[in-house]
């Protein structure tokens, strides 16, 4: 019964595995597999060959196949056995080779699923969720989850050891190999019943522990200038030392207990392979010559054999906690979100690129931000927003980029700016950059690069004399996330940036707060010359900015 459990678990676990595979890599994992059942073929041709060897070496004839192999054909036979040896090894080094490269590939893929995921999830529902463990799962999460395939390889590999092997010894030897089985089936029961039970368990901590660890760094990480200035440096770092222990004490549960099988199945064998040897041993059915070459061969049997218990133990073992991160991968990859903003196209001869239809739209908390709001975004539109602080400027705005669906009304697009050949630009207060140079974070991933281009956009946002002054020039690295930049300079850089691309619709969510209002004012005018036949709508504080640069205004 707990047999047929097994099997039925291993064939749910292969089940899972292939349809998880990502398109591309089944004939990879098939070759894998392959690899991995085959080599307990070449371990019983090479352990055949050594009994004739040894045969061989003691003066004796053996009839191989048709063939009867005697002491003249000695050098014959060290030659096979040298190039039987080169064969296995060489099975073995390209099973090794094709199953790391594969688990890689298939963490590389999955990873890279799981990235797309969330950047193209709504706004609101990435936001508000934790960056930390989105990175983890695309990170060790997917990783743990990859090698469940290297697990399961392992797995089919240790049990065709055991059941080719296994078969010669019970011809061979009939009593050793029983001895053996009954091992197993100890150590089956033993490793389901409270092993694997265990690792289970403790993966699922170690997931929530090291989930909550990476959130307290990314939270250090992020604020460092106000832990050192409010000298609160030890409670912050008691609060990680405190979650660390947890993590680190989980992390040698999930370290030792794979290791337990092993430790008791070297002991547990040993002694199952030594007494029946002895009574062998002391029996007269066969001759010395005949003993060496079976005790020689046996033992090549058992140097497989040993480790391929205790590696379908230890693998069965590891595969309940990997298997638990393929479920989270899984789960993050097919998790039903929230619909984002779908771009309806306009319909019939309008000029307009974006209009906004009846909008209402309230957070979680069921507060109402926005209510039956009507807009238009027209060419040469420079539309700015007006409101008090919570008034809902900045969520319209990302209403009116296709960011955030509204709960109620509809947003058109142009058909242009739907299929891509003309563009929004969104320039937030907060510049988020990339630890890169600062051409790298200008043409932001655009294949096509010209750099007499970009140079044009830091003109037109008055810094290129302040990057011409850099080490670099424009190829100099900013740090991360533009340490070496003011925040002025940081706001300038992000506008930068959005014109590089020629929006036809540029936002402006008070993206120039932290610029003096005489550049403030030298840069909207440039904004106003490179968007000349395109729309501009932004929101501002100051209003001279407003007075000098909107033709609309609209208040909220």
């Amino acid at each position: 019964m707990a047999f047929f459990r097994i099997f039925t678990s291993i064939r749910n676990i292969l089940g899972r595995l292939s349809n998880f595979l990502p398109d591309g890599l089944r004939s990879r994992w098939r070759l894998s597999v392959f690899f991995s059942v085959i080599l307990p073929a070449a371990d019983i041709i090479l352990a055949s060959w050594l009994y004739v060897l040894i045969m061989v070496l003691q003066q004796e004839s053996v009839g191989f196949a048709s063939f009867k192999i005697g002491r003249d054909q000695l050098v014959l036979c060290l030659v096979i056995f040298v190039i039987l040896t080169i064969v296995r090894q060489s099975l073995d080094l390209l099973s090794l080779t094709y199953s790391r490269r594969l688990t890689q590939s298939i963490f590389r893929k999955i990873s890279k699923q799981l990235i797309a995921r969330y950047i193209s999830m709504p706004w609101l529902d990435f936001a508000g969720d934790n960056k930390s463990a989105k990175i983890k799962h695309c990170t060790v999460t997917t990783l743990d989850a990859a090698y469940s395939y290297q697990l399961v390889l392992n797995f089919l590999n240790a049990f065709s050891t055991l059941l080719l092997l296994g078969f010669v010894i019970l011809y061979k030897m009939p009593g050793l190999a029983l001895a053996v089985v009954s091992s197993v089936i100890i150590l089956i029961f033993i490793n389901r019943r409270y092993i694997a039970r265990k690792v289970g368990i403790d993966t699922l901590m170690h997931e929530s522990y090291q989930r909550i660890y990476h959130q307290k760094l990314h939270e250090v990480f992020e604020l460092p200038r106000e832990i050192n200035l409010l000298k609160v440096t030890e409670h912050f770092l008691d609060s990680i030392d405190g979650q660390l222990k947890k993590l680190s004490s989980i992390k040698s549960d999930l370290s030792i207990l794979p290791q337990l099988p092993r430790i008791l199945i070297e002991v547990l064998i040993t002694i199952t392979i030594a007494l029946p040897l002895f009574f062998i041993s002391s029996s007269q059915d066969q001759s010395s010559k005949e003993l060496i070459a079976s005790f020689s061969t046996i033992a090549l049997l058992a140097r497989r054999i040993l480790p391929a218990i205790s590696e379908l133990l230890s693998s069965y073992s590891d595969l309940y906690g990997s298997m638990m991160n393929l479920k989270i991968v899984d789960t993050e990859l097919n998790n039903d979100l929230a619909e984002t903003s779908s771009k309806q196209v306009l319909s019939g001869f309008n000029e307009a690129y974006i209009i906004l239809e009846n909008i209402s739209f309230s957070y979680r908390d069921g507060r109402p931000i926005l209510n039956n709001v009507n807009l238009t975004i027209s060419p040469n539109d420079r539309l700015v927003l007006f409101g008090k602080t919570g008034a809902g400027k900045s969520t319209l705005l990302m209403i009116a980029a296709g960011l955030i669906k509204p709960a109620l009304g509809n947003v058109l697009f142009k058909s242009e700016i739907v299929q891509g050949n003309e563009l929004i630009g969104y320039v937030a207060q907060d510049i988020k950059l990339l630890n890169g140079t600062v051409l790298d974070n200008i043409i932001f991933g655009n294949k096509e690069i010209d750099e007499k281009f970009a140079w044009k956009m830091l003109h037109a946002v008055n810094l290129d004399e302040h990057i011409k002054q850099l080490p670099e020039g424009i190829h100099t690295p900013i740090g991360d996330n533009g340490i070496t930049f003011s925040g002025g300079q940081r706001q300038r850089l992000g506008i930068a940036r959005a014109l590089y691309f020629r929006p036809k619709v540029l936002f402006l969510d008070e993206a120039t707060s932290a610029i003096d209002e005489h550049t403030e004012r030298t840069i909207m005018e440039n904004i106003n010359t490179i968007m000349a036949d395109g729309a501009v709508v932004f929101i501002t504080h100051r209003k001279s900015n407003a007075d000098l640069n909107a033709n609309r205004f609209c208040y909220l």
